[in-house]
């Protein structure tokens, strides 16, 4: 150590990147709930996974059983049921939710999404129509057996 070793600045330590949770509501026309909740799901190695949900229902509550995977009548009301008569409004919010997804996760991460209504074939046709057509700058992975999409934000090289 040297006389003015003092004056020079050392390097703090660098914080892990916060990755926390997104959720949004969406408040429609009939009483209907649109929730919209990204969560991270699998950590690989410095990068994460996160899961996109989408769900449609008349209370919180509901929706929030839904997604927790509760046994009880409301989850399962929902996974039978088709609920609203707002169907492209709701894409609409989903793509919408999509991008700001893409936008929100750290570069490295991706974003996985599954078809998970009552019908899942039929929401995996619209899906993929709306998400070829309107996403210019994502190419997604699309997976036909598991009815699933799967989107990675790459890594800017400086």
């Amino acid at each position: 150590m040297g006389l003015f070793s003092h004056l020079i600045k050392k390097k703090k330590p660098s914080k892990p990147l916060k990755r926390k949770k997104s959720v949004h509501y969406h408040y429609l026309d009939g009483g209907f709930i649109v929730k919209s909740r990204l969560i991270p799901w699998i950590k690989v190695g410095k990068t994460s996974v996160w899961l996109g949900t989408i769900g449609v229902a008349k209370s919180k509550r509901q929706l929030n059983d839904w997604m927790d995977r509760r046994k009880n009548r409301r989850t399962y009301r929902l996974d039978t049921n088709l609920t609203g008569k707002a169907g492209n409004k709701i894409q609409a919010i989903a793509i919408r939710s999509l991008h700001k997804w893409i936008d929100y996760v750290p570069e490295g991460d991706s974003v996985f999404f599954r078809c998970e209504s009552a019908l899942p074939a039929k929401q995996f046709r619209v899906w993929k129509k709306w998400i070829l057509r309107h996403n210019y700058y994502l190419k997604p992975d699309i997976d036909e057996d598991s009815q699933s999409f799967f989107f990675y934000k790459p890594k800017t090289i400086e």
